[in-house]
């Protein structure tokens, strides 16, 4: 579950350099700031996202897991997600609260296991106090 729109690959392309160069950050810092904010978003995965290699490992291992050896594990990739609260059910299970921002309606799914993939950095997860899974990696 993701906010972005897909699994896009992180931009590790030849001129995405240049964006970290000096005279670059020297014209960055001249902008307007709505031009700023701009330039972010249109250039997030020059800093942020997986590597094309991972995303082929991910893809190939799930699409076996599927269709090539069958099993019992159930999984679901979905994009254009927010979290917003997991709870533990009476049984054991954690439910994740989750928004679609095309559509404001809250939703929930229910999960043995949750893989918390959201940074580099561990940031802390506060809407899992109280929950006795919250193994982080």
């Amino acid at each position: 579950m993701l906010r972005r729109r897909s699994f896009f690959p992180i931009d590790d392309s030849t001129f995405t350099n240049d964006f970290y160069m000096p005279c670059y950050s020297e014209y960055f810092s001249k902008l307007l700031l709505h031009l700023c904010q701009k330039n972010n978003r249109e250039n997030i995965l020059t800093s942020d996202g997986i590597s094309g290699a991972m995303l082929r490992a991910i893809n190939q291992k799930l699409y076996c897991l599927r269709f090539i050896t069958p099993s019992e594990l159930e999984f679901d990739l979905m994009t254009s997600r927010s979290v917003s609260n997991v709870v533990q059910t009476p049984s054991g299970r954690c439910r994740v609260h989750y928004k679609h921002p095309d559509v404001e309606r809250a939703e929930h799914i229910e999960a043995d296991v949750i893989i918390w993939a959201t940074d580099y950095v561990a940031a802390e997860k506060n809407f899992l106090n109280g929950s006795e899974r919250t193994d982080s990696l």
